[in-house]
């Protein structure tokens, strides 16, 4: 039986290109990528009921019930749940710089609009231009000199020194 097209079933185009986005994002979509794609509210709401996504803590992120739960994964639904860039102590661990986290999330939204905050995410409000920020695979981040300048503001004096001279022994 053909179920292109019958409202509540996906295309097979639809359903590829889903899992394609997913895949990319470390198993992590928004409701916002699946509309622009194509997907009805009911679709996602099928692909909800057949325990083919699953709702993320955040509000209005899903990940994909293939995908296990990463930090890469959590990383991806901070950012997209706030349509922001990854920042200070996470975007360090990203760069794979020596700063100990404290358990949350941080990002910067771009502009000054006021989001809401979600549960363990960290939003800086601070300006950022186009050349601070760049991907690290896909994953919207600030540059590594940026996030360094931003973790050497943060941290205490020790932590700092620590990054700034792996930092300066790196580039």
């Amino acid at each position: 039986m053909d179920n292109v097209g019958r409202r509540g079933f996906l295309s097979e185009h639809g359903r590829v290109e889903w899992h394609e986005l997913a895949r990319r994002q470390h198993g992590v979509v928004a409701r916002t990528q699946l509309l622009a794609i194509g997907l009805t509210r009911h679709q996602i709401g099928t692909l909800l009921g057949q325990g083919h996504l699953i709702r993320h803590r955040v509000g209005g992120v899903y990940r994909s019930a293939a995908a296990p739960s990463t930090p890469s994964a959590e990383a991806w639904s901070a950012v997209l749940a706030t349509r922001a860039v990854l920042a200070f102590q996470s975007a360090a661990d990203a760069w794979q710089d020596p700063v100990a986290g404290d358990g949350k999330l941080h990002v910067i939204p771009a502009g000054r609009r006021r989001i809401r905050m979600p549960a363990g995410v960290r939003v800086h409000r601070v300006a950022l231009t186009d050349a601070d920020v760049t991907e690290r695979y896909g994953l919207p981040i600030t540059t590594r000199k940026r996030t360094i300048i931003d973790c050497c503001g943060a941290l205490r004096y020790p932590a700092a020194r620590t990054l700034f001279d792996r930092s300066l022994q790196q580039n």
